[in-house]
């Protein structure tokens, strides 16, 4: 049963749900918990097949001003969020990952920075740790920066060449937004860097953005075990956002390659961290020789790997990583690797 408030909440913090009743409860105290009471909470489970429901069902009836929830069939988080955007009635919205948290005072931080200076997208802090409360990324700017026109240069520059703004997670976003924002139906089925896609689009109906340094997210570390699933789709799904990182280069860029660089650098990156998903995945040996295979035959792994920003430093991350889990094929990975790098790319 659906119950919304009947006036229009400031915020709305949309929660897409598959499978998380380990942490789910936490998750949602934290919001029943804010300082700030202005919001409504959308709940979208996506057809979990654990306790997920019946948790979110025990809080909606509880706060039912509060809470709305929408079940439905397993679409993928693209397509669930894009549901809770479509319920949401609030002025901006907050995306919340189930086995993750808010501080108790975000909202309140926020509204407070959005009476400072009305802007399409605000940007914070997240941590690791809530004990430690140390932030995952150092932006390079004070807080309350501002950025419109051309200053925006500097927020493309971190979207393109870092993953600092890659997560949905950082971003309070104005809802006027999204009705400017369409995923095609391919969009809505990518599971890999599919917080990035929707980054992009939205830093790029953005004329106005924020940054404050507070840190207002709890980020659940070791979120899938280090022997993990490996999709198939992943090398289409990533040469699929790639394709639009360098849209987007091509757009924003003004006078100068350097946002074009700085994506070739990224694009290149992604299929290392793409071959190390196949290392840590569960597929037998002979499985993860053809799948890495296939992913340097790639007609774009080929055209990017020229600009691997910092091989030296991937290797040395990669070969800590195989040596610590005693990853037999990982060290034959490591032999081809440096053959590789000696023999076919060109470090820049």
């Amino acid at each position: 049963m659906n119950n919304k408030v009947k006036t229009t909440p400031f915020f709305s913090i949309i929660i897409p749900i598959y499978n998380q009743d380990r942490f789910l409860s936490e998750c949602l105290r934290s919001v029943v918990n804010q300082t700030f009471q202005d919001f409504e909470c959308i709940l979208v489970n996506d057809g979990s097949t654990d306790n997920s429901l019946e948790i979110c069902r025990i809080f909606q009836k509880k706060y039912s001003q509060k809470f709305i929830l929408k079940n439905k069939a397993n679409e993928g988080v693209v397509e669930t969020r894009r549901k809770g955007i479509e319920i949401s009635r609030g002025k901006y919205i907050v995306f919340l990952d189930s086995d993750d948290k808010l501080s108790l005072n975000a909202l309140n931080v926020l509204k407070n920075s959005l009476k400072l200076k009305k802007v399409d997208l605000l940007l914070f802090n997240l941590s690791k740790s809530e004990k430690l409360n140390v932030p995952m990324y150092s932006y390079g700017f004070e807080t309350s920066t501002y950025f419109q026109g051309s200053s925006m240069q500097y927020i493309y520059q971190l979207i393109l060449g870092t993953e600092k703004l890659n997560s949905l997670s950082s971003k309070c976003i104005n809802r006027k937004l999204f009705s400017k924002i369409q995923e095609s139906k391919n969009e809505r089925s990518i599971s890999t860097y599919e917080d990035f896609m929707e980054s992009l689009k939205i830093v790029d109906n953005s004329n106005s953005v924020m940054y404050i340094s507070d840190i207002l997210y709890y980020y659940r570390e070791n979120k899938t075990s280090v022997t993990s699933y490996y999709n198939r789709m992943e090398l289409h799904n990533i040469e699929y956002v790639n394709k639009l990182r360098m849209k987007y280069a091509l757009k924003w860029n003004h006078n100068d390659d350097s946002l074009i660089d700085l994506s070739n650098k990224m694009i290149s990156k992604s299929y290392y961290v793409c071959i190390m998903s196949v290392i840590n995945s569960e597929l037998d040996l002979i499985s993860k020789k053809k799948e890495i295979h296939r992913i340097r035959n790639s007609i774009y792994y080929n055209e990017y790997r020229g600009y691997t920003p910092n091989f030296k430093h991937f290797y040395k991350v990669l070969a800590f990583k195989i040596i610590k889990d005693n990853n037999l094929f990982g060290m034959i990975l490591l032999i081809l690797l440096k053959k590789i790098r000696g023999n076919r790319l060109k470090v820049r």
